[in-house]
């Protein structure tokens, strides 16, 4: 009867615990809630359906989550030996051991992670609502906005052709694909990092930036991007030089015995997502706001009050991306140009917030003290 007993006295520790780190994140679950709940509406309006997934793209988890332990590990490894540990093998064990230690907040991560899963694939479904709702309107309008910045040159076609190398293209659609694992390295950090104002910033920011920018404004500024302009009017030709030049820097990549630019193969497939209406990751068509610069920017941003190597590392890893979003054909530059500033002023929004809450919380535990 004891050990029934103290079996379920330590579920209920832990449930309790679990319960206490849920509560933690409530505004992260509210603010995603909200958006769950808009998006069914909108959808419900227009005649569509809101496709709720609690485990939306979950299925990648098997691939990135045992890279990501072996790429720590690794790194955990160098750490280990620049400090001269004289005991890595017992290191090891204490960071294994940790798991166990902290399994009510990995539990409670893999909770929030569920709900952002939910909140992911209505964010899916609000932008493959765009082109149904409001048709690709403002191609033409970025596109002379970009000619206006750039003196009367396409910027993707300005880069493209400087760079006589195509190795540097590839280097910088390796840096376009990567941004997927440094998303979930970053996010996956944050989501079981201690209790802070820095992490109730990120996760608040990381939710208004695909709620706001990458659902709402993208709505409203309805533009399809350089890369399938042509697609959707064939005898609009504006951007065929530089998607050519692209195809020719392939081809030669390939033949050097190089995997070639990834970014080709993942339009097409993208197009064809759209044109039979297949979901897949990432699917939908949307160029403004660049998605890719506003997170490339928010892990810069969040980073900053962690690692101040790791944050100056990040704003240049952006500065690629911004480079790398209208050079691949994928936005018009004025697309980062957007982004940025917005999700620098989402951020300071959050941060503000979360300090006031932190303030306040603090303030009502003291006076509890009188």
């Amino acid at each position: 009867m004891n050990l029934v007993n103290n079996a379920l006295s330590c579920i209920k520790n832990e449930a309790r615990e679990i319960i206490f780190h849920i509560r933690n994140d409530l505004t992260i679950y509210v603010l995603m809630a909200i958006f769950v709940i808009c998006v069914s509406g909108f959808v419900h309006f227009h005649g569509y359906v809101n496709d709720v997934r609690f485990f939306a793209y979950f299925y990648i988890l098997k691939f990135v989550v045992p890279i990501s332990i072996v790429l720590y590990f690794i790194y955990y490894f160098f750490e280990l030996l620049f400090r001269r540990e004289k005991r890595p093998l017992r290191c090891y064990l204490q960071r294994i051991k940790l798991v166990f230690v902290y399994r009510a907040k990995l539990v409670s991560a893999f909770i929030l992670l569920t709900a952002m899963s939910v909140f992911i694939s209505s964010f899916s479904t609000m932008k493959s609502l765009i082109p149904i709702v409001n048709m690709f309107h403002f191609d033409d309008l970025f596109h002379q906005l970009d000619l206006w910045l750039f003196n009367g040159y396409q910027p993707g076609l300005l880069v493209v052709e400087s760079l006589v190398n195509p190795f540097y293209l590839f280097v910088i659609n390796f840096c376009y694909n990567l941004w997927f694992f440094f998303i979930w390295a970053i996010l996956a950090y944050f989501l079981i990092a201690d209790k802070s104002t820095n992490r109730t910033t990120f996760l608040t920011s990381w939710i208004l930036c695909w709620g706001v920018l990458g659902a709402v404004l993208a709505m409203l500024l309805s533009s399809a991007g350089p890369v399938f302009v042509e697609k959707l009017d064939p005898t609009n030709l504006t951007y065929q030089p530089l998607m050519q030049l692209l195809q020719e820097k392939h081809a030669w990549l390939v033949e050097q015995g190089w995997p070639g630019l990834y970014s080709l193969n993942t339009q097409e497939q993208l197009w064809l997502a759209y044109a039979e209406n297949v979901e897949m990751l990432g699917s939908g068509i949307s160029a403004m706001p660049s998605m890719h610069v506003s997170i490339a920017v928010l892990m810069a941003l969040s980073m900053g009050a962690v690692n101040k190597f790791i944050s100056y590392f990040l704003w240049f890893f952006a500065a690629l991306i911004f480079i790398g979003s209208f050079t691949l054909g994928w936005h018009y530059a004025v697309d980062g140009l957007v982004s940025a500033p917005l999700t620098y002023l989402i951020w300071r929004v959050s941060l503000a917030f979360a300090e006031r809450s932190s303030a306040m919380k603090y303030r009502a535990v003291s006076e509890s003290y009188l």
